[in-house]
């Protein structure tokens, strides 16, 4: 009984994923103040809808901290955020889910000027936190195949 009880308390509904109204009135109800999303859901999440820009401000005005993780992030992506989420700290961090975050870079609204190069498609991901440390290796098979291989070490 106690392992069903649980079971119900834990499960999340998929279909607020698909729909934009419903994950706007889930993070706007639930006064949601930090999420942790991909650039395509994000992407999804900013979608109008037929809604303005204002009107999505407006139900994601709860939202103090978003860490973008999983994909790369582009300025597109990143400009849009600035005037939909003015009073967010929008971050991009990379990760290597079952091992350890590697990099960490604030993108708004005070980013590194030199993380962001003018004219450039992608925000960039920050440099190495502390205590990470990063090997490249670059195999290059009999077939031209290119494996990039990337070794990542924590001392804790």
């Amino acid at each position: 009984m106690l392992v069903k009880v649980l079971e119900e308390k834990v499960r999340t509904p998929s279909a607020p994923l698909f729909s934009h109204s419903a994950r706007s009135l889930i993070i706007s109800k639930q006064a949601i103040t930090r999420m942790l999303a991909t650039p395509s859901l994000l992407s999804l999440i900013l979608h109008k809808g037929g809604k303005t820009n204002e009107e999505i401000s407006n139900s994601l005005r709860s939202l103090r901290v978003l860490v973008l993780q999983g994909e790369v992030v582009t300025t597109t992506l990143l400009a849009l955020c600035s005037k939909v989420l003015p009073g967010c700290k929008i971050v991009n961090s990379l990760s290597i889910s079952e091992c350890h975050d590697i990099t960490y870079a604030e993108l708004y609204p005070n980013p590194c000027c030199r993380l962001m190069q003018p004219g450039g498609a992608f925000a960039n991901c920050g440099p190495p936190i502390n205590n990470v440390v990063i090997q490249v290796f670059i195999y290059i098979s009999i077939h031209g195949l290119v494996w990039l291989l990337v070794e990542v070490r924590s001392d804790g």
